[in-house]
């Protein structure tokens, strides 16, 4: 602990002196200030952040998007009350890397707008928090509003071609989650290519998570069995109709494709580029919805959606998946040994270019790596979940595309004892044998890839 750290100790007494030793960081002026002002041509004077001058706006940014006060994320951050009483807790849960959850790991590619605050924010957030949280004056800065820093272009600035709305459901009042799939009226009329997806979430509180699939061919005449009356059915993982991928991107052959996945606070955008999906005419589409609630209790119905905008010629792409095929995992197998572990390689992306990814585990995984073979040949991480979490499982865009190496090698991790298991209505389950599967029963190791075969341009039109 520096002499710094051990007077603000003295002032602040025991919380500051835990966070300090848990930060291990020396605070310095550029990290700790928020505004430095020189005064003649004296030292210059450091002028501590406050609620008005930084702290709202790092908070909208990275966390305002989720926890605005509903059953979904119950905490308000707009709310400097409701900040002061968390305090010390909050800025442990930044710290910590707990929150926002599931962030990557830093070592992997750089992220575009990746979720988790900055080193600059957090030492901000620390030092604000440990100078007694004040909230100083109001400012013209804390009325603009905060940008997510993604360079993907934004939504199309006009109606949109195709808006589907899924049929009204209501969660029953003793469900805590549930997830559905809601067959979406019509089907293409003709080949499409789509640009961008704006997600509709119809009763915002508790639509956790929404993932789209377009299905074609015989798999969307299986639908409407499925289906039934409701043009509504549970499913777990997946749309519960084979997917039948090829192994080409000469010429992508297959059944069902992810067409994107929407989670709250994901920035709302384009695909990268000039990058487009190709969407064939007859298709139907499937809209997968993971609804979410904190306490057993009556919800207004839900009509969630989908509003797709089309353009006419671009860069073709589309989410390739790379799943481990065949596993085992024992009951009580712990995430530190070989027994909770299984890997894949492919070589299946030499000469194309990845960018994005999109993890699928279920309830059970612990951690996730994606490795790739860099321009020299050697191994290294382009995608790592240290700590994996099922209900925040997002789609994230790399700053840069990768071009394809000559192998890539996934790796997935389970807990499988007792302490690992999910929570299903609130009853936390016994251990089983975890093999592949779509159901809360099976696991997956997967990982969707947004994939092109050429370059994407970067002048969109």
């Amino acid at each position: 602990m520096t002499p710094r750290q051990r007077r603000r100790c003295a002032l602040f007494g025991l919380p500051f002196c835990w966070l300090s030793a848990h930060c291990a960081v020396s605070p310095s002026p550029s990290l700790v200030s928020d505004v430095v002002v020189p005064i003649d041509n004296e030292r210059p004077l450091i002028v501590a952040a406050t609620w008005h001058s930084s702290i709202k706006q790092v908070l909208e940014r990275r966390c305002v998007r989720c926890h605005l006060g509903t059953q979904l994320a119950p905490v308000d951050l707009r709310s400097l009350e409701e900040v002061r009483r968390l305090g010390f807790y909050l800025a442990r849960l930044v710290t910590d890397r707990t929150m926002p959850p599931m962030l990557p790991s830093e070592t992997g590619h750089p992220l575009d707008a990746p979720w988790g605050p900055t080193a600059h924010e957090q030492q901000l957030l620390s030092d604000w928090i440990a100078n007694g949280m004040p909230e100083g004056s109001r400012s013209a800065m804390e009325e603009t509003p905060p940008t997510d820093g993604s360079s993907r272009p934004p939504i199309p600035n006009r109606p949109a071609d195709l808006e589907l709305v899924a049929p009204e459901w209501t969660v029953p009042p003793e469900t805590l989650e549930e997830h559905r799939c809601f067959v979406l009226p019509g089907s293409l009329a003709q080949n499409t290519l789509v640009r961008a997806i704006r997600w509709l979430p119809g009763n915002a509180s508790i639509v956790h998570r929404m993932n789209l699939f377009e299905v074609r061919g015989r798999a969307s005449q299986r639908l409407e069995t499925v289906a039934g009356e409701t043009m509504s059915y549970p499913c777990f993982s997946g749309v519960a109709v084979d997917r039948a991928w090829s192994d080409s991107l000469e010429s992508p052959d297959f059944d069902v494709q992810q067409v994107g996945a929407w989670t709250p606070g994901a920035p709302s955008r384009s695909l990268p580029g000039d990058a487009v999906i190709p969407l064939r005419a007859g298709s139907r589409f499937v809209l997968q919805v993971h609804y979410r609630k904190h306490r057993r209790v009556s919800t207004q119905p839900d009509r969630s959606g989908v509003a797709m905008f089309f353009e006419s010629r671009g860069t073709e792409g589309y989410w390739l998946p790379l799943a481990v095929p065949t596993f085992t995992v024992m009951p009580g197998a712990r995430p530190d040994t070989s027994a909770a572990r299984a890997s894949t390689s492919s070589n299946l992306l030499a000469a194309s270019y990845v960018h994005a990814v999109y993890p699928v585990m279920h309830a059970r995984g612990r951690s996730l790596v994606l490795r790739g073979d860099d321009a020299s040949g050697r191994s290294r991480p382009w995608f790592e979940l240290p700590l994996w979490s099922f209900n925040w499982a997002r789609e994230e865009y790399f700053a840069q595309a990768i071009h394809g190496p000559s192998s890539v090698t996934l790796t997935c991790v389970w807990d499988n004892t007792p302490a690992g298991q999910p929570s299903v209505d609130g009853v936390q389950v016994a251990p089983r044998l975890l093999t592949p599967g779509e159901t809360i029963d099976d696991e997956r190791c997967e990982v969707l890839l947004f994939v092109t075969r050429t370059p994407i341009s970067t002048r969109t039109r």
